[in-house]
């Protein structure tokens, strides 16, 4: 009941308001706010990945091949397919306002 409890107490943005969801496989690099690598890997066409922290930093390499969902709402993606995107800040509130 204890972890519940705490669960239920944390703000929305530690609860990973933003999914990656591979249509492609896409290789995928996630960055702590303090540059330090929580992931690198290729997340496989179907599969999924919720960002459990804030000021994380994405690099792909299949840009075209990776959908956002933040609060459940899939973005338009970051760019075409193959292309390589740097530095994407996965907060909810910006990529919500298109930033």
């Amino acid at each position: 009941a204890v972890g519940t409890a705490a669960a239920a107490a944390r703000p929305a943005e530690a609860l990973g308001r933003v999914v990656l969801r591979a249509r492609a496989d896409s290789w995928v690099e996630l960055r702590s706010r303090e540059a330090a690598v929580i992931l690198s890997r290729v997340i496989a066409a179907g599969d999924s990945y919720r960002v459990q922290t804030d000021g994380v930093t994405m690099t792909t390499g299949n840009a075209g091949g990776l959908e956002l969902v933040v609060d459940g709402q899939s973005l338009p993606p970051l760019g075409g397919s193959g292309k390589v995107v740097r530095n994407v800040a996965l907060d909810a509130e910006r990529l919500l306002a298109g930033r």
